[in-house]
């Protein structure tokens, strides 16, 4: 609620509704499944970034003044896909050419994924774009400052104030609040 002139107020709705009905959050975990094997299955990147906005409802956090925050997130979201698909041009192709990423050392990102990270399960896949979708909202001042109040004014304790968040109501981050115990636990 925001006063204006004359003894009017101007209605500004949040979009961080919580979200805890289990039949809301299966159906999520069931439309990201779906993503994380569309990904594995080679989904063209037009179409992955139009899934992304219905399938991580928290992008929707980031108004108008955290414009470099989302744009950082579909970055992060998008290094996933390409890194998932071998698609080194695609990830080096915003790389100033006389820094860009070797093709050595991409196929040293590729072994060590594959060795290490198990991102061709679908699950550990889902859970790394939550995290992906998740990890700048505490950067999010007015997110802060109505969940997580006693962060309000300390931007740079933005991941503990993430955290308090995911520990105290998880229900605002349904992204997360969907996931298992399992997955749950690597956030913290």
């Amino acid at each position: 609620l925001e006063l204006t002139s004359d003894g009017y107020a101007l209605v500004i709705p949040k979009v961080w509704i919580p979200v805890s009905k289990e039949d809301v959050l299966k159906r999520l975990t069931l439309q990201c499944r779906s993503l994380a094997q569309n990904v594995m299955n080679g989904i063209g990147e037009k179409r992955f970034k139009t899934m992304l906005p219905k399938s991580f409802p928290e992008l929707a956090y980031f108004g108008s003044s955290h414009a470099k925050q989302h744009d950082q997130t579909y970055g992060a979201l998008l290094s996933v896909y390409w890194l998932v698909n071998d698609q080194h041009e695609a990830f080096t192709r915003e790389q100033d050419q006389n820094d860009v990423l070797s093709k050595q050392s991409w196929a040293w990102i590729q072994d060590w994924m594959s060795e290490h990270l198990r991102l061709h399960f679908e699950e550990v896949l889902d859970s790394t774009m939550v995290f992906m979708a998740i990890h700048a909202l505490g950067k999010i001042h007015q997110f802060r400052e109505e969940v997580a109040p006693r962060y309000a004014n300390s931007p740079e304790l933005h991941d503990v104030a993430l955290a308090s968040i995911l520990e105290e109501t998880p229900e605002i981050v349904p992204s997360f609040n969907r996931l298992s115990a399992k997955y749950k636990s690597t956030f913290f």
